[in-house]
């Protein structure tokens, strides 16, 4: 694997290709198909089709990539996935002054967490121990874009003239930057934001995982971290087909099939974003994080097939 490593500005060069990397790619799929019924007057037909992948990062020569992007930054190292969201593990957010004070902690800039700032996990330091400091040490694998699991059931079923196809499908094991949630919920300037965050500490003993409105955010309560990765698992019920078919002639045509068709009908997921189903751009540097794109519209169709 090339390895972009950063070099120093006197060189001439920002970035120097070295070949200083292995990965490893592992997975399956399958795809079959079977006839689970097959009567004179009704037929029912499957096609499941799995596919598990498994990326991983076998050795960087004791190197970690960090690429930053909008909004955020990717790690690739030793253990992990290639490109995952690296940033610090949210924790929930200080509800008195009295817990800041307990927890004793500061940002990178020495500024000290107090009561409505966001809580982050003090994982290590320069001596990889905890130093009371939330800075590039503390920042930890938050999650793939890629999937583990992805697939899909086509079921179809015959009964004399009528027919009906639907498909299934589901991703599972994927995360999500929610760059949209992110830009409504940071509350550091005069932007909108979104009605959630109605639910920002305000005063006193106030229990919220919403940090407080700071004008340009000294304290990093909007900092890239778990709070804005979320899961984008979903189970959807991608398109289904009725139709009816006339084989005899029809009108002045010989034979005649009518179809109502749906579309991107029913998605059960656990994201607060437009849709989990989304593809920003080709460039793998950029999967996973939803910039906004207007989701998968439903579409429903009907019509008529003649034969001549």
């Amino acid at each position: 694997m090339l390895v972009y490593i950063p070099q120093e500005s006197y060189t001439g060069y920002t970035l120097l290709p070295v070949n200083s990397g292995n990965v490893r790619n592992m997975g399956f799929e399958i795809i079959a198909s079977q006839r689970i019924l097959d009567k004179s007057a009704f037929k029912w037909d499957i096609i499941p089709a799995l596919t598990f992948l498994s990326n991983e990062v076998i050795w960087m020569d004791g190197r970690e990539l960090v690429t930053p992007f909008e909004g955020g930054e990717f790690v690739t190292r030793e253990g992990d996935p290639v490109n995952s969201f690296y940033g610090y593990q949210f924790e929930g957010v200080f509800a008195t002054a009295e817990d800041a004070l307990e927890a004793n902690l500061v940002n990178a800039t020495g500024t000290p967490f107090g009561a409505g700032d966001a809580i982050y996990k003090d994982f290590s330091g320069p001596e990889n121990i905890p130093d009371g400091m939330i800075n590039e040490y503390d920042k930890t694998n938050l999650g793939s874009p890629i999937p583990d699991y992805f697939g899909s059931l086509l079921n179809t079923f015959k009964y004399r003239r009528w027919s009906l196809d639907f498909m299934i499908r589901f991703v599972y094991g994927n995360d999500i930057f929610n760059y949209v949630r992110f830009r409504n919920e940071s509350m550091t300037d005069l932007s909108n934001q979104s009605t959630n965050v109605l639910k920002r500490w305000q005063y006193g003993s106030n229990v919220t995982d919403v940090p407080r409105a700071l004008w340009n955010d000294p304290v990093g309560n909007s900092d890239f971290s778990s709070r804005w990765i979320e899961n984008g698992s979903y189970l959807q019920l991608k398109h289904l087909t009725l139709g009816y078919t006339i084989p005899d002639k029809f009108l002045v045509f010989k034979n005649a099939a009518f179809y109502f068709t749906a579309t991107n009908l029913i998605t059960l997921n656990e994201y607060l974003g437009y849709h989990p189903e989304f593809s920003y751009s080709v460039d793998p540097m950029e999967q996973g994080i939803d910039y906004g794109l207007m989701p998968q519209f439903r579409q429903f169709m009907f019509g008529i097939r003649f034969g001549l």
